[in-house]
């Protein structure tokens, strides 16, 4: 059972043909594409600097960006950005099972440490395959102005440590 995911619970709807196909989306305007080219070249030219990948790139007419981050094998976030937007968005979930036992001092402590690391912390009611849990959402915005490596090396290693320190907990 895999309690660590990167990817929105939340499928396409099917009547609208740019949210049907991942990376189909036509952005409207040459200002909206230059915008996504240069955000892509930037967040690419970052991860490579240290080594990320980026999987499973993708867009559709509210999303801008969105990618999966991986260092080596492991995913410990994802990146996206809002067409709307003026920053990225750095997050993760994890799922605790809400029969575990102890489950709310459990959570309480899921909550302080990405609290304590000055994250934003989300819970949700998980779907799908994790509808018995209750899902942590943990994020980060960086503002474009600031999105270097440097920065974006600090937060994916935040993130895991993050997740390193909640899996016990789990």
């Amino acid at each position: 059972m895999k309690s660590f995911h990167s990817r929105f619970d939340d499928k396409p709807k099917k009547d609208d043909e740019s949210q049907s196909k991942p990376g189909k989306y036509t952005p409207k305007t040459i200002k909206e594409l230059e915008q996504q080219v240069s955000d892509m070249k930037l967040v690419d030219r970052c991860a490579a600097k240290l080594g990320l990948r980026l999987i499973g790139c993708h867009s559709d007419k509210t999303v801008e960006i969105y990618t999966d981050i991986y260092r080596g094998e492991n995913n410990p976030c994802f990146l996206l950005k809002v067409w709307s937007d003026s920053w990225f968005r750095l997050n993760t979930h994890i799922y605790i099972d809400k029969i575990t036992p102890n489950f709310k001092q459990r959570f309480y402590k899921i909550y302080m440490i990405g609290a304590d690391n000055l994250f934003s912390v989300y819970p949700f009611e998980g779907k799908g395959e994790h509808r018995d849990k209750m899902g942590v959402e943990f994020g980060m915005e960086i503002f474009k102005a600031g999105f270097n490596a440097k920065v974006l090396k600090k937060v994916v290693e935040t993130f895991e440590k993050i997740l390193e320190e909640t899996k016990p907990l789990l």
